[in-house]
């Protein structure tokens, strides 16, 4: 039998306990939770539920976890972005190796103390960039390292980000404030980053990048809103952005047509249309788009160019239909136009007759980005056990940086009017 991976949780919002905590949960021969923490009582209950965590190993806080003796093989940083420095150094210095949530941090600086202190105590850090793990992304790297179309010259990448997605997280959530967390290129698109910089397999020299906060300000307010969407707003009946439609009426999203998320985000209640409802007339996701404290972009391109002179776009947009992400990659002898949301690719060799990739045979294809989510968790174990050390999508620390140095810069050069900027690390 192979070995499980005992893991402790720090922070148990979507990420630590839908995500990865639900996988642990229905793989109980590849991981054991062994601790965790959260301040909400109801998360920590949840959770215990369905495993076998002592009493003694559920915490209020990571600080105290920490502060333990180790007794886990790895521990996942879960928590907010703004606590990621803090949790992974504790978490280092009790000896644990990490597995940890993106972004590294909610600075460049933040993130550089994370990689520091991980050489400093040689630890290993995984950055949860869970796009490598998708059986999509690994399609496309698999063809690119193939050689048969040549070498890549351009990349153009979309990520949609979604209008309901925008409005629940960038607008009325965690997200939506630099200070609180940290620039939306970083938030939303190190995965991107990350990605196009993995695909070209050379380092990004180069960015400049533009975007704004254009559109979910009191200017943009319609006639007739009101600040909160339950309070007798006239502007109800025409807006997408309304939060009861949202959360509980709308197909796409509301938890009325059996969509949990965004609906479980934004209470710790069960998930009832009263307790969506009582949410969202006491709580941050019940205000109007048009007059919250946002200050995030809702729009935003970036521009790069890598060491051997090859170029990638990356746009990142709020204001989209779909959440989903469209790449081509274009090669000296070929191309490469990839739907994420379908899961397809559809493969030219100039001269040829084009070919798709159906890729959403494997029902898990379609499950937390594109897979990405489940595969991440299932690959990790197989490293971590030995099995499968040569995985091109494991990727370390210094790669990581990398990556989050291209979405930090891109931050920099927007606010500076689209000034080029250099990538040094």
């Amino acid at each position: 039998m192979d070995k499980i991976i005992k893991v402790v949780i720090a922070g148990l919002g979507d990420r630590g306990l839908n995500a990865y905590g639900e996988y642990m949960i229905k793989h109980p021969n590849q991981y054991q939770i062994v601790g965790v923490a959260d301040p909400i009582k109801s998360k920590i209950d949840k959770i215990r539920k369905s495993t076998s965590i002592d009493e003694k190993y559920c915490y209020k806080t990571a600080e105290e976890m920490f502060q333990e003796e180790k007794i886990a093989d790895i521990a996942f940083i879960c928590t907010q972005d703004s606590a990621h420095l803090k949790h992974s150094v504790l978490a280092m210095e009790a000896g644990y190796d990490l597995i940890l949530e993106k972004p590294l941090g909610t600075t460049l600086d933040e993130s550089m103390k994370i990689y520091e202190k991980s050489i400093e105590l040689g630890r290993k850090v995984f950055v949860c960039h869970v796009l490598r793990y998708t059986r999509f992304y690994k399609k496309i790297k698999e063809i690119i390292m193939s050689g048969k179309l040549g070498e890549v010259v351009n990349i153009s990448a979309k990520e949609n980000v979604g209008y309901y997605h925008q409005a629940h997280s960038y607008i009325r959530g965690n997200w939506r404030r630099k200070d609180i967390s940290s620039p939306m290129i970083v938030a939303k698109c190190c995965h991107d980053t990350d990605i196009v910089s993995w695909l070209i397999g050379k380092r990004c020299t180069q960015i400049s990048s533009f975007g704004s906060l254009m559109y979910f300000n009191n200017n943009r307010a319609p006639r007739g809103a009101s600040k909160r969407c339950l309070d007798g707003c006239n502007a109800k009946k025409d807006c997408p952005y309304d939060a009861e439609k949202i959360y509980i009426t709308n197909e796409v999203s509301g938890i009325r047509h059996g969509n949990l998320w965004p609906a479980r985000a934004i209470t710790n209640k069960e998930l009832t249309e009263e307790n969506v409802m009582e949410a969202l007339l006491k709580g941050p996701y019940g205000r109007c788009v048009y007059y919250c404290d946002n200050d995030v972009v809702d729009h935003q391109v970036v521009m790069m160019e890598f060491e051997n002179g090859a170029c990638a776009t990356l746009t990142m947009c709020g204001v989209t239909a779909e959440i989903k992400r469209d790449i081509t990659v274009n090669c000296s002898l070929g191309e490469i136009v990839g739907d994420m949301d379908e899961q397809t690719l559809t493969i030219t060799k100039f001269g040829q007759k084009p070919r798709t990739v159906d890729l959403s045979e494997n029902v898990e294809s379609h499950v937390g980005h594109g897979g990405g989510d489940y595969w991440l968790m299932h690959d990790m174990y197989t490293y971590l056990i030995g099995k499968d050390i040569n995985n091109p999508s494991i990727t370390s620390i210094k790669d990581s940086i990398h990556g989050h140095s291209i979405a930090f810069r891109s931050e920099d050069s927007r606010i500076n009017n689209g000034r080029v900027i250099k990538i040094d690390i």
